[in-house]
């Protein structure tokens, strides 16, 4: 007989703790971009374009991933429900408009 045991978070575990115990897997890369946006929400409320996750990503981690990469790793967050986008555009260093990116709300993941 196989015993199945519910994985568990701590209240004080980062939110990929959570989101892991809730069966949602991310990848490093995945979880990195969640810390970028989770560290610059208050100072992006609108969000952040993938320009911006990029280079705030370079910032706090290295250069370990393709500009590409960082897009298609932001896009199946997006697909999983832990990114959203805000419904805002922003203007990037080419001065074109592109959507800004943020991790949902509760009320947004609760949907």
């Amino acid at each position: 007989m196989v015993e199945v045991m519910e994985a568990h978070a701590r209240n004080t575990d980062p939110e990929t703790s959570h989101w892991a115990a809730a069966g949602v897997a991310v990848s490093e890369v995945q979880a990195r971009i969640i810390d970028v946006l989770e560290a610059h929400q208050q100072h992006y409320p609108l969000g952040l374009t993938d320009e911006k996750i990029e280079i705030e990503y370079r910032a706090m981690f290295g250069h370990d991933a393709t500009e590409q990469s960082l897009r298609s790793r932001r896009a199946e967050l997006v697909s999983k429900g832990l990114v959203a986008w805000t419904g805002f555009r922003a203007r990037n260093i080419r001065n074109k408009w592109c959507r800004t990116w943020a991790l949902p709300t509760e009320e947004e993941m609760a949907a």
